[in-house]
């Protein structure tokens, strides 16, 4: 059914708005072209600039024609896919893992073509439950299950990404009613002298021929004019996460590397897990810690600390920034020294300060540094890689940070080395086991994609750094500043399904115009609404440990120390 008008239409239409959803544009690689239809339609409709479309089975004279350049500007064929001659930026490929002999060879095969986060959008007939004489017709080889496909693309150097079935309900009913009227009529695929052959040649010849009669009467109707496709594809748009249907739609970003390790665990592997918005999360099989993919430059999105709140609510952010002071002094450090990662505006540095402490803050950038800088604390613009090496601190804060890490592993080692021993590491971050997250889904205000790259399983985060010889002396399951506006959040945005973190979004100054600030006035309503539900759910959800924002508070042992005296401690009297 894929060389079905309205079927392939639908299709090519899901293509546009993926590869507008993602920006991707540039150079393409159409794999299996077959006609090279999809081809034609990327440069007409998709800003891409040029493109090679590649077929095996491609004949002499069709080489020959696109030679002639009847093809068009940008567009080259070729049965050669050595005739590639710098990476592409897309790669397609449309009805072909179904015929190939070997699917994981043409996936590596492709992931060489591809540049260095390229992406790949293809299509492929799945659900064994759906196969049919149709299948016989092409010379299908397979139909995989979904998951099965996600694992072999997986498996093959893809993070998957988006995963869609266009098909169901209005193609896979109308496909249903084909089959089921030729078997009525006694007309049988599998009988038909013109598409006699082995599996391959029946592969090799199915762009170039169709299952559905074009001039019968069942087809003639479902193509004609008095079909609205239009509202078709709008009314299938609520059930393409339904995976009732016979295709699906994939979009899968290039990965460099081997399978993808948990971050966190480090023993399981993260596999596509769900899409929303346009990100997807990758969870790991073994911690149910989960990532969000694709990653963007922080450039395009600026960090957590850069947030500009209204002068209204300069006043208690700060006040909350100072609170956390009174945190760090009752840890009784070996040593009067503070590292703050991230340190924003600086706030808690200047209180420890004038307590006679030695702060060091870290800062994105220079405007940042520059702001805190004013207090006379000490700042170091970078990540925490960048501090001297020499450099050790009694307390090591982290707060609304470990989650944002572009490296978490790496960033243990690092936190390892900053802390002296019997010295104590503060770390605060969403709960990727909220109860609120669990209930809620994608809706949950923790996800705040994509600044959030990690949702952390705090029980195997704890574990890690067990192993490096942290241990865990307090965690609690509530913070001031994000425990009622994580909950309330997230309800508004359960509540107001078209709207995501309006409310967070105008107090960081991204309110998104004036639709963005209506939703932000009516989330206000709805937060005075949530103060009673709050206060029931935020003991047990403290009692389960299961609360939306876990702060944790480690001990590094002193085992092996050498006992030095405290070199920034008051002096006596």
């Amino acid at each position: 059914m894929a060389n079905f008008g309205p079927m392939r239409d639908r299709f090519l239409h899901l293509l546009r708005d993926n590869l507008q959803l993602f920006g991707v544009r540039g150079r393409f690689l159409d794999y299996g072209a077959g006609l090279a239809t999809t081809s034609r339609f990327l440069l007409d409709h998709c800003a891409m600039s040029s493109g090679l479309a590649y077929d095996p089975a491609f004949a002499e004279e069709e080489a020959r024609h696109a030679a002639s350049g009847a093809l068009g500007p940008g567009l080259s064929l070729s049965d050669q896919l050595a005739t590639l001659d710098e990476p592409a930026d897309l790669a397609i490929l449309f009805d072909v893992i179904e015929h190939v002999p070997d699917p994981a060879q043409v996936l590596h095969e492709i992931h060489g073509c591809v540049r260095h986060d390229g992406w790949l959008a293809l299509t492929v007939p799945y659900n064994a439950h759906e196969w049919g004489d149709d299948d016989e017709f092409y010379g299908h080889l397979r139909r995989m299950s979904r998951q099965g496909i996600v694992t072999l693309l997986e498996r093959n150097g893809w993070n998957v990404i988006r995963v869609l079935d266009p098909t169901f309900p209005t193609f896979w009913l109308a496909r249903r009613s084909y089959l089921l009227l030729r078997r009525l009529r006694g007309t049988s695929f599998g009988l038909e002298p013109e598409i006699a052959g082995s599996d391959l040649e029946r592969s090799l010849r199915s762009p170039r021929h169709v299952a559905w009669n074009p001039a019968g009467l069942f087809p003639r109707l479902l193509a004609a004019d008095l079909v609205p496709w239009d509202l078709v594809r709008r009314f299938d748009l609520y059930f393409e996460s339904v995976f009732r249907g016979f295709e699906l739609f994939v979009v899968c970003q290039k990965r460099d590397g081997g399978e993808p390790a948990c971050e966190v665990c480090a023993l399981g592997v993260c596999s596509f897990h769900r899409f929303f918005d346009r990100y997807s999360l990758q969870k790991c099989g073994y911690c149910g810690s989960e990532r969000v993919l694709p990653e963007h430059a922080t450039a395009q999105h600026p960090s957590a600390e850069e947030k500009t709140y209204p002068r209204s609510m300069e006043g208690l952010v700060t006040a909350l920034r100072r609170r956390r002071a009174r945190h760090v002094t009752a840890c009784r450090p070996p040593e009067n020294s503070l590292l703050d990662v991230a340190s924003g505006s600086g706030a808690m540095l200047k209180v420890l300060q004038e307590q006679g402490w030695r702060v060091t803050g870290t800062a994105s950038s220079e405007a940042l540094a520059a702001r805190v800088r004013a207090d006379a604390a000490c700042v170091v613009v970078g990540e925490m890689a960048e501090l001297p090496g020499d450099a050790a601190y009694g307390v090591v804060t982290l707060f609304n940070v470990i989650e944002h890490v572009a490296d978490l592993r790496r960033a243990l080692e690092q936190l390892d080395r900053l802390v002296l021993p019997g010295g104590t590491l503060i770390l605060e971050y969403p709960n990727g086991n909220s109860l609120l997250k669990k209930m809620l889904g994608w809706r949950w205000f923790g996800y705040d994609p994509p600044h959030h790259r990690l949702q952390i399983n705090p029980i195997v985060l704890a574990d890690s750094l067990g192993l490096r010889n942290f241990r865990l002396v307090r965690e609690t399951h509530f913070s001031l500043e994000y425990s009622f506006l994580c909950f309330a959040q997230s309800l508004a945005n359960l509540l107001m399904p078209f709207q995501r973190d309006s409310f967070y979004r105008w107090l960081c100054g991204r309110a998104g115009g004036r639709l963005g600030g209506l939703w932000a006035v009516l989330s206000v309503v709805l937060f005075a609404l949530a103060v009673p539900l709050f206060l029931a759910f935020q003991p047990l959800a403290s009692v389960l440990r299961r609360g939306c924002v876990v702060r944790q508070v480690f001990k590094k042992t002193d085992f092996g120390a050498p006992r030095t005296k405290n070199r920034a401690s008051p002096p006596e009297r």
